[in-house]
């Protein structure tokens, strides 16, 4: 029973990560927009 719960917990990091990652990119593009950034320096996950 224990494990069920920790499963949950460990999805529920891994869904804060996500939007952690999510809200950095969306920061990035937000800033790029407002202070143009050559296109060498702007890295695209693969």
């Amino acid at each position: 029973m224990m494990f069920h719960e920790l499963n949950i917990f460990i999805d529920s990091l891994a869904n804060q990560r996500e939007m952690l990652i999510m809200a950095i990119f969306f920061l990035m593009a937000l800033e790029s927009s407002l202070f143009p950034v050559p296109s060498e320096l702007v890295m695209i996950p693969a």
